[in-house]
């Protein structure tokens, strides 16, 4: 492929996203904002105090700290320094990382040997699913994008190291993955990801160690600063059959919200369930069943590419599934980053099927 038409086909997607989210910049501040931003709770005003961010909680609140995302409250701090409260500046900053995320993904999925207009419907689609919209256009999803951002960082780096073998892209994809981190604890789904790539790819697994050890060193330091691993919520209304039944409906209804944007809200009252024979626990059940058996066939038949797609899903679900206790379980905005592997997978259908393609376009029109 040219270099002219990937610059063309990012312009493209590039001028799609500014004007899908053009209209945020007008946006004030709502809700968390308020607080987080004006009050100042997530700003440090003295460059002194940056340190600050790194071995304290995020927000404390009766003398105890639920969230540990350094560069989220950074990232919020240069915005200030910039802008001072300005909305318009910190709604820029999402715009433009969405961007950045968008690259990327182009650039990764190109990497992944995905037919070029494949490459283009699936990035454009990514730029205007209505679910990934709060992600964008709310400032206090700026943890989902900026952490969507270092992680699709490390990725990239990683698969340029394994077609080029230089070592500063690996440095790289480590630096990514710690900073993806420091951003929000969602990143830690990538751990097990670029392990299974490693064991497809038949690399040495001396690479995935420092990986772990840079996973060990953050949840030790997440231990210290906060007291726990996880939360002061142990499990969702803690039941953990209840858990397990209401994540399995969460993990379905995000999957349908992505291709059925119904009832779309910042953060939705999700109920609980505590019966199998609820209709759509039943349904639910199916679905994950199918989607892990999927995976594991893909794995078995060494189709590498769907294989990632499934698991990039799972395992970036598993930390807002509540199965290992979180600071959340539903809200929109924290599909943004499982988002990115239903993207792949119909990529590579579309490269695949023809047919695929042509009904996106359409479906796009």
């Amino acid at each position: 492929m040219s270099n002219s038409k990937n610059l063309i086909d990012l312009l493209l997607i590039i001028a799609i996203t500014f004007g899908i989210y053009m209209g945020t910049l007008n946006s004030g501040f709502v809700w968390l904002d308020h607080s987080q931003i004006e009050r100042g709770e997530c700003i440090i005003k003295n460059i002194p105090e940056l340190k600050n961010a790194f071995i304290r909680p995020l927000l404390v609140t009766q003398g105890k700290g639920n969230y540990y995302r350094p560069l989220f409250k950074i990232s919020y701090t240069i915005d200030y320094f910039m802008y001072g409260l300005n909305p318009r500046g910190f709604h820029f900053t999402n715009l433009i990382l969405q961007v950045l995320n968008l690259i990327l993904l182009y650039l990764i999925l190109n990497l992944l040997g995905i037919e070029r207009i494949a490459v283009l419907i699936s990035c454009v689609l990514y730029a205007i699913l209505p679910l990934n919209v709060s992600s964008v256009a709310c400032l206090v999803a700026r943890a989902d994008v900026l952490s969507a951002f270092f992680i699709l960082l490390s990725f990239f780096s990683f698969l340029k190291f394994e077609i080029g073998n230089k070592k500063r892209w690996y440095l790289f994809s480590l630096l990514g993955y710690l900073l993806a981190l420091l951003t929000k604890e969602i990143a830690i789904g990538f751990l097990p990801l670029v392990w299974l790539w490693i064991y497809w790819k038949q690399k040495p697994q001396k690479y995935i160690f420092p990986y772990v050890g840079i996973t060990i060193l953050y949840l030790l330091g997440r231990y210290l600063i906060l007291g726990r691993i996880g939360t002061r919520i142990p499990l969702l209304w803690g039941s953990p059959y209840s858990t397990l039944l209401s994540s399995c409906v969460g993990f379905f209804n995000y999957l349908l919200k992505s291709f059925l944007p119904y009832n779309l809200s910042i953060s939705d009252a999700f109920p609980r369930y505590n019966s199998i024979f609820h209709p759509l626990v039943l349904v639910s059940l199916v679905v994950v069943c199918l989607f892990i058996l999927s995976f594991l066939k893909f794995i078995s038949s060494k189709k590498i590419i769907p294989a990632l797609a499934l698991g990039w899903i799972l395992s970036f679900y598993i930390p807002i599934s509540n199965l290992i206790p979180a600071l959340h379980f539903w809200a929109e905005r924290f599909f943004y980053v499982p988002e990115i592997g239903v993207i792949i997978i119909l990529a590579y259908v579309m490269d695949k099927k023809s047919w695929v393609r042509k009904i996106v376009i359409l479906a796009l029109h």
